[in-house]
């Protein structure tokens, strides 16, 4: 574990605590943006999950009318 250790001057608190500040304010942003993309890829992947399951009914509805139209002919 590396001990950091910094010497500060009354001149430099304020600038300092501005540059942080603005950081933060930068992160903040940042997480609210990333939020909305996975809210978005959240709203994608569960448009497609239905629509397979879509797909998938239909498949085996048209294969149970298949199989039923084969038992007629027979």
């Amino acid at each position: 574990m590396r001990i950091l250790h910094l010497t500060i001057f009354a001149n430099e608190v304020q600038p300092l605590r501005d540059f942080l500040a603005s950081i933060n304010t930068d992160l903040i942003n940042l997480m609210g943006a990333l939020q909305e993309i996975i809210g978005e890829l959240d709203l994608i992947t569960v448009r497609h999950e239905h629509r397979n399951q879509s797909f998938g009914k239909q498949g085996q509805t048209w294969l149970s009318e298949l199989a039923a139209k084969k038992k007629l002919k027979t």
